[in-house]
């Protein structure tokens, strides 16, 4: 099975889903599948640690041009890898491989200066780096196409080059190419969520049934064993009692029998009438 580098881009449609997606990237807002245990390793890069310094970075850069209505106003990247090489990773090499894709990313979006937030999460099932980028063009414009557009290959290109330049470097290549695998977003992870919730809720009520019936025939249970033990012991009583009946009446039995023998064996006086 091949070891994939897994890279994806999504494009930021509004400065309401930048917001957002800052959020859930720096942890403000709850992340069901995130474990919170674990919130202290995610690894923030340094001077985007909060929502406003962020949105401070791609004002600066957005300047005073006012973005069109179709605009793409930003663009993420997620970088991971197959799991059992991610997870498998020593933490130095998996920091090294986060660096190397950060500065590649940088690269084909014109230089670091275009990073508005980086962050590598350790808190879910599989480390990974999420970076968003402001898709800046050499005349300072909002041009989305400059860097994922051009033709309809341009992604695969992308991930393509990601594999050749950074994923060989750690045993990761390129993922079959169109792949019928399909990601799943986090709008379409949270839409389901109220669902898998209503689910697991309803296992749970069916798991506390079940618990509470086992219980209740745990105690029956006890109660006919406290029964059973109950009834061996009288019934060991009843049999005691008939072996010292039984004892008792064969004793009885021989006392009786030798009575009778004994009054056997004496003679029989005459009655004679007197004269």
């Amino acid at each position: 099975m091949t070891e994939a580098a897994i890279l994806r881009f999504s494009k930021i449609k509004s400065m309401r889903s930048l917001r957002g997606a800052l959020a859930h990237n720096l942890r403000v807002q709850n992340t069901p599948n995130a474990n919170p245990a674990k919130g202290h390793l995610n690894q923030i890069h340094r001077g985007m640690d909060t929502i406003d310094k962020c949105l401070m970075i791609y004002g600066e850069r957005l300047g005073e041009q006012t973005p069109r209505k179709n605009a793409i106003f930003a663009h993420e990247a997620v970088v991971t890898g197959s799991p059992d090489v991610i997870n498998n990773m020593g933490k130095e090499q998996l920091k090294q491989y986060f660096s190397d894709s950060l500065n590649w990313l940088c690269k084909i979006h014109g230089g670091k200066d275009r990073l508005v937030s980086a962050v590598i999460h350790y808190d879910e099932t599989t480390p990974h780096l999420q970076a968003i980028f402001i898709p800046i063009d050499d005349r300072g414009r909002l041009n989305s196409r400059s860097v994922l557009g051009g033709h309809k290959n341009r992604l695969s290109e992308l991930q393509t080059e990601f594999a050749d330049r950074v994923g060989t470097r750690y045993g990761l290549e390129r993922g079959r190419k169109k792949s019928p695998a399909r990601h799943q977003s986090l709008a379409e992870w949270y839409g389901k969520e109220p669902e898998a919730r209503a689910a697991y809720e309803r296992l749970a009520r069916e798991i506390n049934e079940q618990k509470a019936t086992l219980s209740k025939l745990s105690i029956e249970n006890k109660a006919l064993l406290d029964e059973n033990d109950r009834l061996f012991q009288d019934n060991k009583y009843l049999m005691e009692q008939a072996d010292i009946l039984r004892a008792s009446n064969r004793d009885g039995l021989e006392a009786l029998k030798r009575r009778i023998s004994d009054l056997e064996a004496k003679p029989i006086p005459t009655y004679r009438p007197r004269p």
